[in-house]
């Protein structure tokens, strides 16, 4: 019962770090992270360089979110000894 607990509140936790602190984490950080990483670039490779940095972006945002599902995946399916984590539909 406890651990059922446990895995709902990571859940919840987890939507709200995603759904309200990482939007105004990135907004206060995006300018001045672009800025610094495009201060050195050349006149002529500036075509390139936001096409690099978004897909730098795009591929970082893609594994740091599938390792924090493997984390906590992992983490409710051990804590529930279930097969499957809370909600799915052999788990509940």
């Amino acid at each position: 019962m406890k651990d059922g607990a446990v895995c709902q509140l990571m859940g919840v936790l987890d939507a709200t770090i995603v759904n309200i602190a990482l939007p105004h984490i990135q907004d206060a950080l995006s300018s001045t992270l672009i800025l610094t990483a495009v201060s050195g670039v050349a006149q002529h490779e500036t075509g390139a360089t936001p096409g690099l940095l978004n897909a730098t972006q795009r591929v970082g945002g893609s594994l740091g979110l599938s390792i924090l599902v493997t984390v906590f995946g992992t983490a409710c399916v051990r804590g529930t000894g279930q097969g499957a984590p809370y909600g799915s539909a052999s788990g509940s």
